[in-house]
């Protein structure tokens, strides 16, 4: 939970002075991080999506239990919901943010076209982070990605900290 909640600031700092605060969790699986930072943003609106309908019930569940009114969950792979949104059926999301769905490579082409121009992407990832951006910088670039840069986010006191990969959008 603290190494999903690390994310919050970088969140709150991505939206600061816009109107919508929109946060897409891809590949959300047991809602980390989307319904942890969800439980710390009540002020932004989170989207988790997800394809596996058994997870789905499950971050229904979740959030239903933390009486979250600020979630909407898509039973869905990325690739549709950037179909969605190049369809302009869904608005491009401020941020998108995932934790242990793949690798840059990967992921660059599943939540880079999800955001809006100067949206950005912030990922948590391993120690390897830094290698797999620099592995990643054709298909960051593709996608419309610029300045990806690794950062440590604090956890906890006493706890090492996470490593959290942030991509702007052009």
């Amino acid at each position: 939970i603290l190494n999903s909640a690390a994310i919050v600031p970088y969140v709150r700092n991505a939206t600061n002075g816009i109107r919508f605060k929109t946060v897409a969790a891809v590949g959300s699986g047991g809602g980390f991080p989307g319904l942890v930072a969800a439980a710390c943003l009540p002020d932004h609106d989170f989207t988790l999506i997800e394809p596996m309908e058994r997870r789905i019930e499950w971050l229904h569940e979740c959030v239903g239990l933390m009486q979250l009114q600020n979630v909407e969950i898509i039973r869905g792979r990325s690739d549709a919901v950037i179909q969605q949104v190049r369809k302009r059926e869904i608005h491009p999301f401020a941020v998108v943010t995932c934790r242990a769905v793949a690798p840059m490579t990967k992921l660059s082409g599943w939540t880079l076209p999800l955001l809006k121009p100067s949206g950005q992407l912030i990922a948590l990832k391993g120690r390897s982070a830094q290698a797999e951006i620099d592995k990643a910088g054709k298909e960051i670039a593709k996608f419309g990605g610029r300045r990806p840069r690794v950062v440590e986010a604090a956890v906890g006191p006493d706890l090492e900290p996470t490593h959290v990969v942030i991509v702007d959008k052009r």
